[in-house]
């Protein structure tokens, strides 16, 4: 049986919620596995099945679960980013054993914001926009919203064909994706992304810029990221 210890402040379900979040972000509780059932969480706890019940339901609202009427409760992935190793979502996903797809919501040549003006280095000029939700297995893990300058020689078809941008830069335009400066922060879900997300929750936001060989921007994008199901790891050095 596991001891939950009980507090004044902290609900019973609560602490189950906590401690059963802990297990699936150590892996205990792999992505794509099963949690016991109802029955033996309520045993291996001492508590009553609504308890239970109630931290499932937390645990699902976070998306970390996934309950389905006669086919259990499934561990949804978790996905653990390196910072110092770049790549494209696709290629991140697939290096983790996750199927990466994407639903194209919006495509434009649009009027750049002036934060993108001044990565690209250009003025009043349009530039492609790309809106889309990302994917893994299946499920959805964030909405990206792509920049790309006016002068990569980058055609509507394209865009329209691509699975991964970085693999569109550097298989057809020969451009090799060199480094890129990521800013990170944390926010609750604001307007439409609590809809396309499916939560009302904290999200990670991430501005990235990202240069070629030859130090030119290829690419301005910014992430909007369900926090409960991405991990950012650093590699710290401390200097001698």
């Amino acid at each position: 049986m596991t001891a939950i210890t009980v507090s004044k402040k902290v609900p019973k379900h609560e602490e189950i919620r906590i401690e059963l979040e802990s297990k699936m972000r150590s892996d205990t509780y792999k992505a794509g596995s099963k949690l016991p059932p109802e029955i033996e969480l309520s045993a291996e706890y001492n508590v009553s099945r609504s308890t239970i019940r109630q931290a499932l339901r937390s645990l699902e609202e976070k998306g970390l679960i996934n309950r389905k009427s006669g086919h259990g409760t499934t561990v949804m992935p978790i996905i653990n980013t390196e910072i110092q190793k770049l790549s494209s979502f696709s290629e991140d996903m697939l290096s983790r054993g996750y199927v990466p797809s994407s639903k194209l919501l919006d495509i434009q040549l649009v009027d750049a914001p002036e934060y993108v003006q001044e990565a690209f280095q250009i003025k009043n000029q349009k530039v492609w926009y790309l809106k889309r939700l990302r994917f893994a297995d299946n499920k959805v893990i964030a909405l990206q919203l792509l920049f790309i300058p006016p002068y990569l020689p980058i055609e509507l078809q394209d865009l329209l064909d691509m699975e991964s941008y970085y693999e569109l830069l550097e298989s057809k335009l020969n451009i090799k994706v060199h480094s890129a400066t990521e800013t990170l922060s944390a926010r609750k879900a604001e307007n439409e992304e609590v809809k396309l997300l499916e939560t009302k929750d904290t999200v990670i936001e991430f501005d990235r810029i990202t240069y070629s060989n030859d130090a030119k921007c290829v690419e301005y994008i910014r992430g909007i990221y369900l926090a409960s199901q991405y991990k950012y790891q650093f590699k710290l050095i401390r200097d001698n």
